[in-house]
């Protein structure tokens, strides 16, 4: 991850992303993933997704 991803994550879009994914179950995590993709930048989900 780059460093103005890893940024994002902390501001409020990431943060977001990161609530949302926590309480994902694991089995639902790649369509969670993919649909919150179609809403956000892919970069900053897919980081979100590596830190849960």
């Amino acid at each position: 991850m780059d460093l103005e991803t890893f940024r994002a994550l902390l501001r409020g879009e990431g943060q977001n992303l990161l609530a949302v994914l926590q309480d994902v179950d694991p089995a639902e995590e790649p369509v969670t993933a993919a649909d919150l993709r179609r809403k956000h930048p892919a970069a900053l989900v897919s980081a979100a997704v590596e830190q849960v």
